[in-house]
C-alpha cells in the first residue's frame, strides 16, 4: 500500500493509546465541507510506503500503543495484509470510516483485525444526496449493516458527526438520529470553514457553541448518548 499521509504521533484520535496515523487516497464521498479535498481526491503530493511505515512502527514500538488508519477512505484498499502486518507488531489498530462498505467492515471485525472504529455519519439519508453518488435507501441500507455489526462486535467503537447547520437543518436531527441508533458514544464536532472542498461552503459560518449545545440536547432527547468535541 501507498498513503497521502503519515503522523507520527497522534494523542488524539486513537482514545487512551499513544498512537501514529496513516492517511489513504480518495474516497467514495464528496462532502463539500471535507478540510482535506487532495487526501480526499485522492490527489494529495505525499507518499509514504508500506515498507516505510513498518520501519517506522517497528523502531517506535516500545512508544507507540496503536496505529490508526483514516483517509479519505480507507475502506476502499485492501488493507488486510498491511494491518496483519502491524498487528504483528504488537500495536492496537483503530479505523475510521464512513461505513459505507459496510462488506469490508464486516470481514474486518470477523477477523479480528480492528480493536476500535470510529464511524463518521455525515447527515440524515436525506442529507447525503449532497455528498456523493448515494441515494438515501443505499446510505441507510449501508449504514445499518455496519453500525449493526459494530453492535454484535462489542463497545470499542463511536459515532461521530460534523455539524452544520446547512448540511443538517433541525428538521432533519430526529432522522439523524434513527440513522444512528443505540451507539457507545456519538461525538458531535463543529464544521471549521477554514478549508473546505466546495469553496462556497467556505462562506458559510462555524455553528456556535450554543447551537451545538441545542443539537446535542435534541439528540440527548431521542434516547442518544452524545458529547461535544
Amino acid at each position: 500500500m501507498v498513503f497521502q499521509g503519515f503522523q507520527k504521533l497522534d494523542l488524539v484520535n486513537y482514545p487512551s493509546h499513544v498512537a501514529a496515523t496513516v492517511f489513504t487516497g480518495g474516497c467514495n464521498l464528496r462532502c463539500p465541507y471535507c478540510h482535506n479535498p487532495e487526501l480526499a481526491k485522492g490527489t494529495l503530493d505525499e507518499h509514504h510506503s508500506e515498507e516505510e511505515i513498518l520501519e517506522y512502527l517497528e523502531r517506535r514500538k516500545s512508544m507507540l500503543e496503536g496505529l490508526v488508519i483514516s483517509g479519505g477512505e480507507p475502506t476502499l484498499h485492501d488493507l488486510v495484509p498491511f494491518i496483519e502486518k502491524v498487528r504483528a507488531l504488537g500495536l492496537a489498530v483503530k479505523l475510521d470510516t464512513n461505513g459505507l462498505r459496510p462488506q469490508v467492515l464486516e470481514s474486518l471485525l470477523e477477523r479480528g483485525l480492528v480493536d476500535y472504529v470510529a464511524v463518521d455519519i455525515k447527515a440524515s439519508p436525506a442529507g447525503y444526496t449532497l455528498l456523493g453518488s448515494f441515494t438515501a435507501d443505499e446510505v441507510s441500507q449501508n449504514l445499518t449493516r455496519s453500525l449493526d455489526a459494530l453492535r454484535a462486535w462489542g463497545t470499542a467503537w463511536e459515532v461521530r458527526t460534523t455539524y452544520t447547520e446547512k448540511l443538517i437543518p433541525d428538521s432533519e436531527i430526529e432522522a439523524l438520529a434513527k440513522l444512528g441508533g443505540k451507539v457507545p458514544v456519538w461525538y458531535i464536532q463543529a464544521f471549521n470553514p477554514a478549508i473546505t472542498l466546495d469553496p462556497e461552503w467556505s462562506a458559510l459560518s462555524s455553528p456556535t457553541k450554543e447551537k451545538l449545545e441545542e443539537v446535542a440536547r435534541k439528540m440527548k432527547d431521542l434516547g442518544v448518548n452524545v458529547e461535544i468535541r
